[in-house]
């Protein structure tokens, strides 16, 4: 997957359904000019997400606890 996102452009990418944050955070570390959004609903998996992105400083991604179908 991480291979594919060279061919898929510019925009933002999302995970809806990010989990402990394995393909959100590779893909924000390898695509820094891209905007990657997850969106987790347990609470674990997101407080997990969000001290990995916070400690690995990824402002190029934003993870939400929220069911993406009410975003």
């Amino acid at each position: 997957m991480i291979e594919l996102m060279a061919d898929t452009g510019i925009g933002p990418v999302y995970d809806l359904g990010s989990g402990w944050g394995g393909l959100v955070i590779r893909l924000a570390q390898k695509y820094p000019d891209r905007k990657i959004v997850g969106y987790e609903v347990s609470l674990v998996p997101w407080l997990v997400s969000v001290f990995f992105k916070k400690i690995l400083r990824l402002g190029n991604l934003e993870i939400y606890k929220k069911n993406f179908l009410q975003a």
